[in-house]
């Protein structure tokens, strides 16, 4: 249909303005790393890009800054990401750190270390540690839909509490997103980098208008003038691809469902541009401003209490447990391979949790889908009715 044509490119031209000054604002943060790296090194004498040094010297200094980024706590794979986009601006080599051998192990050494130390402190705190494979059981639809009952269910007008947890589970379980993408997570004002904000959040009119989230209630269309529901995460860390619009139709009656709940939140509660999305402010009884943020204990709670309603083991259930729930129903329709790669997982960990056997049918099951963004990122989508490559024109 003209819809789909129209939509890709409206949000394809949003969302890469967006990533290009988020990614600039990034590298350029990360880059800081490196002007304080070669600041404190007299060998290099302030000289940025090495320009006097041998290939080979150039691959050693940038082994010791690994081991610099260890030192002082830096994210180690944002600053070479950094360091490299400020070469190749420059229009500078950067052959001395691709697919260098030295280099390679230099970075594989310290991620080992950081291993190494998250394992002794986990014995420490009397916990137990398994890298990359937590452990906790695949959610499933009927536990969704369980926590959809919980909201509703009982009540006239549910609480936007309420409201907020089971959209975030919905949300989390739908694309197989961590809990770090739809929670909050620090003390203060400070925000989880990976979280969804209001910004990020895009609802489309049935002539083809976008409205961020955060100005729906002042733009004054009726509920059922929207027809769909984009989310562009400047950062997600979701697979290999990152960065996806992750849209929610009408194709399925779930999805749908889940469309016109996303809807209804937006339409209902206020948060400014920079809250996150899964996050309402109101007046206290001081009259003072208060944003509500969903956080990852409320998923959490609202999966022991699904897993106690159905007589599951609640203990196998956590602020996991929907990306795994989702990973398996993607192995259950695409296969484990086709699965893994779309989530980006390096082994099939993530989906050997399942306990009860056959998982058929267990939601709209999840598909691949294909954005049509100049960026060209694979997706899978969350429903079992994606449209038909005829339909994009």
């Amino acid at each position: 249909m003209v819809q789909f044509y129209v939509t890709g490119i409206v949000l394809t031209s949003l969302h890469t303005d967006r990533l290009e000054v988020s990614s600039q604002l990034l590298y350029g943060s990360a880059a800081q790393h490196w002007y304080s790296f070669v600041a404190a090194r007299p060998t290099l004498a302030g000289d940025v890009f090495m320009d006097a040094c041998t290939e080979e010297e150039k691959s050693t200094f940038a082994c010791l800054f690994a081991d610099y980024c260890f030192q002082y706590s830096f994210h180690m794979d944002s600053s070479f990401a950094a360091m490299r986009h400020l070469f190749i601006v420059n229009q500078k080599s950067v052959d001395f750190m691709t697919d260098n051998a030295h280099v390679t192990s230099a970075r594989v050494s310290v991620r080992k270390r950081i291993v190494s130390m998250q394992r002794e402190k986990s014995r420490q705190d009397g916990i137990g540690y398994r890298l990359g494979v937590p452990k906790q059981a695949p959610a499933t639809y009927d536990m969704i839909k369980d926590v959809r009952n919980w909201c509703f269910g009982n009540v006239t007008e549910p609480s936007l509490k309420a409201r907020q947890i089971y959209l975030g589970v919905a949300t989390q379980y739908c694309f197989g997103l961590r809990a770090s993408n739809v929670c909050w997570k620090g003390r203060g004002d400070s925000k989880g980098k990976h979280a969804l904000l209001s910004q990020d959040v895009v609802l489309e009119t049935q002539d083809y208008k976008f409205v961020l989230r955060h100005e729906v209630r002042s733009a004054e269309y009726l509920h059922t003038k929207f027809v769909a529901v984009h989310l562009l995460p400047l950062t997600c860390k979701t697979g290999k691809w990152g960065n996806e619009i992750l849209s929610v139709y009408d194709r399925s009656p779930e999805e749908e469902l889940l469309r016109d709940d996303l809807i209804a939140w937006c339409v209902d509660t206020v948060a400014g541009a920079d809250d996150l999305f899964f996050s309402h402010s109101y007046l206290n009884s001081t009259r003072r401003l208060v944003n509500s943020k969903l956080t990852e204990r409320d998923i959490r709670s609202a999966m022991k209490g699904t897993a106690e309603r159905l007589g599951l083991e609640p203990t196998w259930f956590a602020t996991h447990c929907n990306r795994i729930g989702a990973a398996t129903d993607m192995c259950a329709v695409v296969g484990r391979e086709e699965a893994l790669k779309m989530l980006g997982w390096k082994s099939d960990a993530g989906l050997v949790y399942m306990r009860n056997g056959s998982r058929e049918n267990s939601m709209s099951l999840v598909r691949e889908g294909k954005n049509s963004s100049n960026l060209d990122v694979r997706r899978m989508m969350a429903f079992n009715h994606p449209p038909n490559a005829s339909d994009n024109i």
